[in-house]
C-alpha cells in the first residue's frame, strides 16, 4: 500500500526549541514542551491556539502522565523531576536527584524509570495520586542516558546512552545484556512486532535492528543525514516514523523497513520544519502524525493511504 503525508497545521506559540510531546489518553489534547519551560495544551479538534498547562523555571526534555491522576511529570534540563497538577495549574512536588538533565522517562508496570545525564537510571513508584517515592538509583553508564523504553508485554526495559550502547534491563533495573552497534549517542529506541525486535537510532544517523531474544544485530543502515532524534511506530498504517536533525521526517514500512515517504522543507516549503525535528506523536484515531522541533513549531500531518 502506498501512502501520502500531508501537512494540515503548522502551529506556533512556544518561545524556544521543542523537545517533548504527549497525547492525552483520549487523544483530544496534545501537550508540548521544550526549552522555554512552558507546557502548552492544544485541542486537536480546533488546534489553532494553545492554552498554558504548566510552567517551570527551566527547560523541559521529557514528559509522562502520572497514571490515574490529573498530574504530569516533567523532566528538566537541570535535573528536576517536576510533578504538576493540570487542573490546578501548579507544581505539587520537585524531586531533585542531581543537576544532570532528565532526558527521558517511561513506566514499566507501576514503576517510573528515569534517564539522567550522569548515566544513572532512577526508579520511582507513586506514593499517592500526587506524590512519588524514589526506590533506587542504578549506575548504568559512565556517559549520559539519552533514552529508555519499556517492553510492550514483558518486564523488560531498554536504555540508550551516549557511549553508543543499547542495554536491556529487568524490572529492577538490573543489566541483562549490552548491545553495541553505534559509535555515537543512542537517542531513540522502538520495539516492533510486539517486542520481538528492537530498533535504535543514533547520532551517527544509523538505524539498527536487533533481535530481542538473542541480542543479535540483524541490520544497520544510514537512515538520515544527521542524528536520528526519535522513532515511533504507527501500527494502524503499518509504518515506522523517524525524525532527524536533518529537518526531515521519514516513513518506513514496519516489516521490511523500506523507505516509503519523506517529508521536509524541500517538499513542503512553508509547512515543514525548518530546523531539527525532535519528537513525534501518533494520533491513531485520525491517522495524524504530530512533530515538534527546534523551529518552535508543532506540525500536524495527515497520513493517507493512496489507491493504486
Amino acid at each position: 500500500m502506498k501512502f501520502e503525508i500531508i501537512p494540515l497545521h503548522r502551529l506556533t506559540g512556544h518561545k524556544d526549541c521543542l523537545y517533548s510531546s504527549l497525547l492525552s489518553s483520549d487523544q483530544q489534547y496534545l501537550y508540548t514542551a521544550g526549552a522555554d519551560g512552558l507546557v502548552a495544551r492544544w485541542d486537536l479538534e480546533a488546534p489553532q491556539d494553545a492554552t498554558l498547562a504548566a510552567q517551570v523555571s527551566n527547560g523541559i526534555y521529557s514528559m509522562r502522565f502520572l497514571p490515574n491522576s490529573a498530574s504530569l511529570l516533567l523532566g528538566s534540563m537541570q535535573g528536576g523531576l517536576h510533578l504538576v497538577d493540570l487542573h490546578q495549574h501548579k507544581e505539587l512536588h520537585l524531586y531533585q536527584r542531581s543537576e544532570q538533565p532528565i532526558f527521558d522517562m517511561d513506566w514499566l508496570g507501576d514503576r517510573l524509570f528515569v534517564a539522567h545525564g550522569d548515566g544513572v537510571m532512577s526508579i520511582w513508584e507513586p506514593e499517592s495520586l500526587q506524590s512519588l517515592r524514589l526506590l533506587q538509583s542504578v549506575n548504568v553508564s559512565t556517559a549520559a542516558l539519552r533514552c529508555l523504553l519499556a517492553h510492550p508485554t514483558e518486564q523488560l526495559l531498554a536504555t540508550g546512552s551516549s557511549d553508543g550502547a543499547v542495554r536491556l534491563h529487568n524490572h529492577q533495573g538490573e543489566l541483562l545484556q549490552t548491545l553495541a552497534a553505534h559509535n555515537s549517542s543512542v537517542f531513540s529506541l522502538l520495539w516492533l512486532a510486539g517486542g520481538k525486535y528492537l530498533l535504535s537510532g543514533s547520532r551517527d544517523a544509523h538505524l539498527a535492528v536487533w533481535e530481542t531474544a538473542t541480542g543479535k544485530l540483524l541490520d544497520k543502515f544510514p537512515a538520515h543525514l544527521f542524528t536520528i532524534n526519535h522513532l515511533l511506530h504507527l501500527p494502524e498504517v503499518g509504518l515506522v516514523a523517524s525524525a532527524g536533525r536533518d529537518k526531515t521526517i521519514k516513513l518506513w514500512n514496519d516489516k521490511s523497513l523500506e523507505l516509503v515517504k519523506v517529508a521536509n522543507y524541500d517538499k513542503f516549503p512553508g509547512m515543514a520544519h525548518s530546523h531539527s525535528v525532535n519528537k513525534l506523536a501518533w494520533r491513531a484515531q485520525s491517522n495524524q502524525l504530530i512533530s515538534v522541533g527546534d523551529d518552535r513549531k508543532v506540525i500536524i500531518w495527515q497520513i493517507a493511504a493512496v489507491r493504486e
